[in-house]
């Protein structure tokens, strides 16, 4: 229902943040690849900003992690960190 309110107005945002929360539920209840699906539809609401992204990325990394796919995680991770530092973060 949040989806479908979210999409009506355009706000791509609040779509953002559910399918990263979705994600993040999905993952807890061990449903991986419905995780993995919010993640891909979190990432094509970033519209441009790379705050957004990062926090997509970031998760996705964490997911990673947490499965033991560490050289995909370690990857990730550092991607993340690279978006953040462009952002000025230190």
């Amino acid at each position: 229902m949040a989806l479908r309110i979210a999409s009506s107005f355009n706000w791509n945002y609040q779509v953002f943040w559910i399918h990263h929360s979705m994600a993040q539920l999905s993952f807890d209840q061990g449903r991986f690849n419905d995780a993995y699906t919010h993640i891909g539809h979190a990432k094509s609401h970033v519209v441009n900003d790379m705050y957004y992204l990062g926090c997509t990325i970031e998760l996705q990394a964490g997911f990673l992690y947490t499965q033991h796919r560490l050289g995909k995680a370690k990857s990730g991770a550092l991607h993340a960190v690279e978006v953040y530092e462009k952002l000025g973060a230190a």
